[in-house]
């Protein structure tokens, strides 16, 4: 399933095939606390302890920040998920230079709506987190150069598409289904765009599968209990989380997240094999109250 050389890693998969690129003094990879991108950062962390790459793994995290008095779209503190993630993955790889995350705000997301070919291009949160690559690109030199590497800097991105409509009968319409398989590079499900110079690469791993992959990969490389219990998902408001105590069990990332643990070891599933319904989603771990 993994291959290895001292310049990238690739995952081989019923899913698609996912290239990571080693060969760079620094990767970016923007962490959420989510499933997607907690695995992307053990994945980068494991590629560079495996072919002894002495590379510099710098996380970043975006979070959605709102005024006291817009209750309903208050967000949990991802940053403190996200740093727990960063905190395990440091730990099974000691010998790997990961740094803490850098934080930004986004503020007032929730007037932006993300879909809208105007504005969903200069939404907060992807604001947020084009500043923290900038942040970034703006402190590499801090970091001393390895001479070997081609790149100075790598950002990486965990973001998949969404489950087709046919596969789990339930397709929210957002922008994420936009698959980028022009920009895929050959043979593989990642997507790559390099900057002029080719002195940096961005990279979206997963952009052309769905989450199935994600949940596939974390089985083989026996992290998935672990990961499911560092990482959330979960999007619900407050009242629907307790204070974020606990998942809502009725968001679209809820959804999503359940259907690929139920249905990624099913590469092959007829249509009607595992709707994400209401019904199915219910059926599995009870009504929302």
């Amino acid at each position: 399933m993994i291959e290895n050389n001292t310049t990238n890693a690739e995952y081989t998969t019923p899913y698609g095939k996912v290239y990571l690129d080693l060969d760079a003094d620094i990767i970016c990879l923007s962490l959420s606390s989510g499933f997607d991108s907690g695995l992307l950062l053990y994945m980068c962390a494991k590629a560079c302890s495996d072919n002894q790459r002495k590379i510099t793994i710098q996380p970043i995290t975006a979070r959605r920040a709102n005024a006291t008095d817009f209750a309903w779209w208050d967000r949990v503190d991802n940053y403190a998920n996200a740093k727990e993630v960063v905190a395990w993955v440091k730990k099974c790889f000691p010998n790997v230079d990961i740094r803490d995350n850098i934080l930004a705000d986004a503020p007032l997301w929730n007037y932006c709506d993300p879909d809208d070919p105007i504005i969903g291009k200069v939404h907060t949160y992807i604001a947020a987190q084009g500043i923290l690559q900038r942040y970034v690109y703006s402190r590499a030199d801090t970091i001393q150069p390895n001479r070997r590497y081609t790149k100075r800097i790598i950002t990486q991105n965990g973001v998949t598409k969404n489950p087709d409509f046919e596969l789990s009968g339930f397709n929210p319409e957002r922008a994420r289904n936009n698959r980028d398989e022009e920009a895929a590079m050959p043979g593989y499900v990642t997507c790559c765009d390099d900057n002029e110079d080719k002195t940096a690469t961005r990279y979206e791993a997963f952009r052309n599968s769905d989450k199935r992959i994600s949940f596939w990969i974390g089985d083989k490389l026996g992290i998935l209990p672990t990961l499911l219990n560092v990482t959330r998902s979960c999007e619900g408001p407050r009242d629907l989380t307790d204070n974020w105590t606990q998942e809502c069990h009725h968001c679209w990332w809820c959804y999503e997240r359940v259907w690929a643990k139920e249905t990624y070891l099913l590469p092959n599933a007829k249509p009607d094999t595992k709707y994400m319904t209401t019904s199915w989603f219910n059926s599995l771990r009870g009504p929302v109250l």
